[in-house]
Order: C-alpha cells, then sequence, then structure tokens
C-alpha cells in the first residue's frame, strides 16, 4: 500500500516508521525545510558550533510504547536524562527543586530526556525508514474511490501544481491546517464528519528567543521555571550539548527564553512581525534580566522564533480519527489526541499504525 502521510512532526513519522517497517511504501510530505515539527534544532550561524532547542527541549516517558522507543533512542547515545537540575523560582526569589513544586500525578515514572545534539537528530533519525519530501506544501485532497481503474483512491494536490497519488493519506499536522485540507474534500461526506470533530480544537501559542551570551556567566542549573507574566522558562542549552562544556572559558553559553501563552498571543499572530516580534524579545530578555542579571539582556547574538499550535487546550479524547473506509483509508492524528506532548503525538500516529484500515 502507497501511504501518504502529511507533515513530519512527531506524529506523522511515527506512523510513517511504524507503517514502513510493515512493509508499505510510506511518503511523508512536509511543507517546510527539515521534519521533527516543535522538536526543532536552530543554529547561529553556518558552521553549526552554537545550537538552539527553540521548540520542545526535553520530553518524558510514561507509557510502556513510548519507554521502546526512548530506549532504542538511549542505546543509540541520542539522548540523555535532563532535568535533575531543573528548578522553579520561588514567590521570594528561592529556587525550589522542580519535582518538589509539582504533584505526584505529574512527575514522569521516568526521567525527562534531552538529545545530547539537538532534539531535531531525533525526528531526522524516525524519519529514515520512509520516503521524506520537504517544500512539498500540500493544498488539498481529491478522492476518486476504488474501482477507478488504475487511479489510486487518492489524490494530493500541492501548491507548485504538482499532484500525487496515494492508496490511504494520514493528515499529520495541527487541527486548523488538517481542516483546511480537508475541507477541500467538497464529495466525501465522511470527511465531514472529521472535519466537524477536529474544528472544536484550539491551541496555546508560545514565543522563545534564542541568546549567546558572556561565556563567564554561569547558572547552577540547566532549566529554569519562572512562572513570571512573560516570562515561563529559561532553559540553559550550554549544559545540554555535547562538545559544549561549561568548563570552556572562551565558549558563549546558549539561553532559550519561553514565553507564556499569554505574552505570545499578540506576536504570534501578528501582521506586523517586524515591529512586534523584537519587541516581545526585548521585553523577555529585560524580564529574564531581572532573574538573572543584566548579562542576559544584551546578549551577543539572539534570534526569536513564534509557535502558532504551540500545546492543545482541549485535547480530543481518542487516539486519531478515520473514515473507516478499508478501500481508500483517511486518517488524522496527532498532539491534540489525548494530549499535547510528544508522548501524545508518538502515540497517536503508533495507534493509527495499528488500525485495521492499515493492515
Amino acid at each position: 500500500m502507497k501511504i501518504a502521510i502529511i507533515g513530519a512532526g512527531i506524529a506523522g513519522l511515527s506512523a510513517g516508521q511504524a507503517l514502513a517497517k510493515n512493509g508499505h511504501e510510506v511518503h511523508v510530505y512536509e511543507k517546510s525545510r527539515g521534519v521533527g515539527g516543535r522538536m526543532a534544532t536552530r543554529y547561529s550561524d553556518s558552521s553549526g558550533e552554537y545550537k538552539f532547542d527553540h521548540g520542545i527541549g526535553f520530553f518524558s516517558a510514561d507509557s510502556e510504547e513510548f519507554s521502546l522507543q526512548v530506549d532504542r533512542w538511549l542505546s543509540k547515545g541520542l539522548i540523555k536524562s535532563w532535568g535533575d537540575q531543573a528548578f522553579r523560582l520561588g514567590s521570594e526569589g528561592q529556587m525550589v527543586p522542580f519535582l518538589e513544586t509539582i504533584s505526584s500525578s505529574e512527575k514522569p515514572t521516568k526521567s525527562w530526556f534531552t538529545s545530547s545534539n539537538g532534539m531535531n537528530l531525533l525526528a531526522k533519525e524516525m524519519s529514515r525508514v520512509v520516503h521524506v519530501h520537504v517544500h512539498a506544501h500540500v493544498s488539498g485532497l481529491t478522492y476518486y474511490g476504488a474501482g477507478h481503474g488504475k487511479k489510486k483512491p487518492w489524490l494530493l494536490n500541492f501548491r507548485d501544481s504538482n499532484m500525487v497519488e496515494a492508496d490511504a493519506v494520514i493528515v499529520a499536522t495541527p487541527a486548523p491546517q488538517a481542516y483546511g485540507i480537508l475541507n477541500t474534500c467538497h464529495d466525501e461526506v465522511d470527511t465531514y464528519k472529521i472535519i466537524r470533530e477536529i474544528d472544536v480544537v484550539r491551541y496555546l501559542p508560545t514565543f522563545t528567543v534564542m541568546a549567546l551570551v558572556d561565556p563567564n556567566k554561569h547558572v547552577p542549573w540547566t532549566t529554569l521555571f519562572v512562572d513570571g507574566p512573560r516570562v515561563q522558562m529559561i532553559s540553559h542549552e550550554s549544559s545540554k550539548h555535547e562538545g559544549m562544556s561549561d568548563e570552556n572559558e572562551s565558549t558563549l553559553r546558549r539561553y532559550v527564553l519561553h514565553s507564556t501563552h499569554r505574552a505570545a498571543q499578540k506576536a504570534v499572530n501578528s501582521q506586523n512581525r517586524d515591529k512586534d516580534w523584537p519587541q516581545l524579545e526585548s521585553e523577555l530578555l529585560a524580564d529574564a534580566a531581572k532573574v538573572l542579571g543584566d548579562w542576559i539582556q544584551h546578549p551577543s547574538w539572539s534570534q526569536s522564533h513564534g509557535w502558532r499550535y504551540a500545546e492543545c487546550e482541549n485535547p480530543l479524547p481518542q487516539s486519531h480519527i478515520t473514515n473507516g473506509r478499508k478501500e481508500a483509508p483517511l486518517a488524522v492524528i496527532g498532539d491534540y489526541f489525548q494530549g499535547s506532548s510528544i508522548e501524545d503525538a508518538y502515540l497517536s500516529g503508533i495507534a493509527c499504525a495499528k488500525d485495521e484500515l492499515f493492515n
């Protein structure tokens, strides 16, 4: 079966990885320049010396299914434990170990993990068993149905006017983007049923600032949860990646500031990014300076990024949705099913791959 997956985030890649191992021909179409979605890693320059996980910087594993994937990454040396030096800023400015500030139900059964060489490396590892097509913007679907000679039941229409046929389609984009793609199937009743279900999904944005600062400035933590009006969390990226030891006095230190959802709202949805993005970046750096010191406020290099679909506000209760048609399978998956984490996205893809429509 030739299966087309739209979206190369973790949900799409986990489904693709499992389906490819089951013998299917899997093609993953991604509109951006690379795989991974919010498992993104950015470099400050072409040398690749300074890298920042400016999306999701770490994750936990609670389910048996995802723990198996985590164990595979550990065995290959792609990830390491993370969060032993994570703190939350107390009401009087004191640092409290993060695990002491959350309930037992919120604590992961395993450690938190991060990638030693950038979170995006994990997505690239998962993509090796599928055919990935980047800069491939799917604008719509055409449903042929079964029994049309040599034609496959689905046709993917691309923004550049290209077209690709497929036996089955899995849409692994954020819900609003999935809605836009599925809404082009004018004659498919089952597609409208899916559209109605995902139309209720809402997202919260976030905004991140990457900063290179004075190598002499050291902090005794890996992550600091600030919970301020604008800054939610600060990640000390230099403590993550291999080859960037804190003992190297000549190496600039790397930090990522993560905004609160409320602070990100205006900038992420702005029609005037040239004005609103630098303004919010300055505000976040100024707020961070109140916690860390003036040295963070004027970095030697900085860059920002807005995430419109950072966290699902009202996840759907099921793991995925399908049209129920064995002769022309269609499914939607993502991190808006049963949660909003990397693990939830991964499990959504795996559940879809196990669905009887694809087996």
